[in-house]
């Protein structure tokens, strides 16, 4: 399972990222990107090399690294797990207009909401929560860089959670 859930999560950042990477301002570093992703992720884990060819890439702007840092981060890949580091580089990433990092800042948002990281105090601070998630799925519905799997993602999480109840403008 975790092979064929490896493989998903590789072509699916392929196919986004052979879109996206080729609108990047940085395609001299795509093959660091690539090594890096394949360090990190996969089977034979080279976390240390993996690291060190995505940071500065995502430290210097590459949005696509910036999603894969984040993911490291939300999943304890490398470190300890820590939210507050993955939604940063996941927000670096979404305000870029990667769809990777988009749906990833949605379901980390929806995340901490559902395992009370982050409790509304009251009902306006949770309408306003909602509605920034919202305003994030739209963006992402929109986005013309998004595979179909983020955009049917974007579309259930929208109906599940009932989003168009919030002001998301």
């Amino acid at each position: 399972m975790k092979k064929l859930l490896l493989l998903l999560l590789i072509s699916i950042s392929f196919t986004t990222l052979a879109y996206q990477s080729s609108t990047t301002n940085y395609p001299d570093d795509f093959d660091d990107l690539i090594k890096g992703f394949s360090y990190v992720f996969g089977e034979e884990a080279k976390l240390q090399e993996g690291y060190d060819l995505l940071f500065p890439l995502a430290d210097k702007g590459e949005s696509q690294a910036q999603a894969w840092i984040g993911t490291m981060y939300e999943e304890g890949i490398g470190f300890l797990k820590n939210y507050k580091e993955a939604y940063d580089w996941y927000e670096k990433s979404a305000k870029q207009g990667n769809s990777t990092g988009q749906l990833k800042i949605i379901k980390l948002m929806f995340k901490m909401l559902d395992e009370k990281i982050v409790v509304p105090k009251d009902k306006d601070e949770k309408n306003e929560a909602m509605g920034e998630i919202a305003k994030i799925v739209m963006k992402l519905s929109e986005n013309p860089r998004a595979t179909d799997y983020q955009n049917q993602e974007a579309r259930r999480l929208w109906d599940k959670h009932k989003l168009w109840k919030y002001p998301y403008y």
